[in-house]
């Protein structure tokens, strides 16, 4: 197998995923890859879908006839794959009803069976653009944790069909020579507390809602149990990322000890990727 063309880093929110993708990205561009690293929300990610609407044409033709003023901007906005548009919507300034039109259509807020076709295809267009050229693309995330956040969270499928969604991504980036890095902190408490403590209020709420306000929070217990219920959330889900993890198939590395040691989880990714990276 050839050189890695793919790095993922994932663990929980606070594991300190972003500051591993960018030294992952230094270390391979020091050591003779050509690197791009693409990290959580960015707009243009090559394999996932960022603050994106999805259109059937009835949709889009509704969209448009609606706003009539700004179909030069949607249709520059507009990527057809096949019957869908998708629109990053967030890319421009747009009006607060269209964008809010556009927002409830976000592909993560289709239906179960629809985000999973979506975003399979997704990511089976990249690993075609990814073997044909000679990056190595990291990323913070965007496997598991978008994976299992939506399909946990928002409807709470059953195990069974959450691995076959991961396995089936994962087998399709096999030819990447893909490298997984997971990060998992000593306390998921912990970690949600510290990294709450220094993100907006926003934020954690959204978080909370999203995670436990939905079909899992509900069927669990945990909707209107606030912190309590996102941190068993996290456990959760960080209980079904192990279980999956040796099955993807690829080289990994479990951090068990993430922001414990960081000269330890140095030497550690260096020492797998110079192990893993050449194939």
């Amino acid at each position: 197998m050839g050189r890695s063309k793919l790095v993922i880093v994932e663990g929980i929110p606070g594991a300190g995923k972003t500051s591993t993708a960018q030294w992952i990205q230094t270390w391979l561009n020091q050591n003779g890859f050509e690197a791009r690293l693409h990290l959580e929300g960015d707009l243009d990610h090559p394999a996932d879908y960022e603050s994106t609407a999805c259109l059937t044409e009835a949709e889009y033709t509704h969209l448009l006839a609606a706003y009539p003023d700004w179909n030069e901007a949607l249709a520059g906005l507009a990527q057809k794959r096949g019957p869908l548009t998708f629109m990053s919507y967030r890319k421009v300034e747009l009006p607060a009803g269209l964008f809010q039109a556009l927002a409830r259509h976000e592909v993560y807020e289709l239906p179960a069976d629809e985000f999973r076709r979506v975003s399979l295809q997704k990511w089976e267009e990249f690993a075609v653009k990814a073997e044909a050229g000679e990056t190595c693309y990291v990323f913070e995330c965007c496997l598991l944790q978008n994976q299992l956040t939506t399909l946990m969270a928002a409807h709470d499928l059953p195990e069974e069909a959450i691995a076959a969604q991961v396995l089936a991504i994962a087998g399709g980036l096999r030819a990447l020579n893909p490298l997984i890095v997971y990060l998992e902190p000593p306390s998921i408490r912990a970690g949600l507390e510290r990294i709450a403590a220094e993100r907006p209020q926003e934020w954690l709420d959204f978080v909370i809602h999203y995670t436990t306000a939905q079909a899992w929070g509900q069927k669990h217990g945990a909707s209107g149990c606030g912190f309590e219920g996102l941190v068993r959330f996290y456990e959760a889900r960080r209980d079904l990322e192990k279980s999956l993890f040796p099955g993807l198939g690829w080289h990994g590395l479990w951090i068990d000890n993430a922001g414990l040691d960081w000269t330890q989880t140095l030497a550690s990714l260096s020492q797998f990727l110079a192990e893993n990276a050449n194939g």
